[in-house]
């Protein structure tokens, strides 16, 4: 890598973290990988929504009938005096 080229990541990095420290938080998304049969369903009971999910077929890391690999999300809304953290950012 050239030395410009280290450079302009090096600035596009510092200008990033920058931005984010400055940046109050208002909420945090939480991300989980999950099999859909053993524990989705009391997950979707509790606020977690499915946004990707991936049928994987009988035999499957040594499954008998196949399963669904669900990835899910939750977002937290951060109450208004957390919001006035600022979030910390090592440069």
């Amino acid at each position: 890598m050239l030395e410009a080229e280290r450079l302009v990541l090096q600035h596009q990095e510092q200008a990033r973290a920058r931005r984010v420290a400055e940046t109050p938080a208002t909420s945090v998304r939480f991300l989980l990988t999950t099999i859909k049969e053993f524990n989705g369903a009391w997950y979707t009971k509790r606020g977690w929504d499915i946004y990707h999910a991936k049928e994987m077929p009988p035999g499957f890391l040594g499954s008998e009938s196949g399963f669904t690999h669900v990835h899910m999300f939750k977002l937290l809304e951060l109450p208004p005096a957390a919001a006035t953290v600022k979030s910390s950012v090592m440069p």
